[in-house]
């Protein structure tokens, strides 16, 4: 569970378990809770991702969530203060982190690191696959 504080509201991310046919499976969740008034703005499932969602930054007005998706993958979400959906996509591999790094954000993981705008596009993408001899 990773979160993220602006002065006035705690915004926080991680993963519950839901249960779907006969096994549970992780969610990944994101929730905006304002520490001045003590009320739950919003709580988010992400529905069409099963993982964890492990880092969460506030950029302008936007929150931008990185994570894991099963089977291996990453993703890259990004909702409204209003926690409304704005753009999102799967990467080829798990993302720890986020860093505000100005004019633009580093999202970096397993073996990957992507350099974008808060828009979501995209700026540099760096992959590498590791080898074992």
């Amino acid at each position: 569970m990773h979160s993220f504080f602006d002065g006035k509201n705690l915004y926080t991310c991680g993963y519950n378990h839901r249960y779907v046919g006969d096994k549970y499976e992780p969610a990944p969740f994101i929730a905006k809770y304002n520490i001045v008034e003590e009320e739950l703005k919003w709580y988010k499932v992400i529905e069409d991702v099963r993982g964890w969602a492990y880092s969460v930054l506030l950029k302008k007005g936007k929150v931008i969530i990185a994570g894991f998706s099963a089977p291996g993958n990453g993703f890259l979400i990004c909702l409204s203060e209003n926690g409304d959906f704005l753009w999102g996509y799967i990467t080829p591999n798990c993302l720890y982190g986020l860093l505000d790094l100005g004019d633009e954000i580093l999202a970096y993981g397993s073996s990957q690191a992507i350099l974008f705008k808060e828009n979501g596009k995209v700026v540099k993408s760096l992959f590498s696959k590791s080898k074992t001899p």
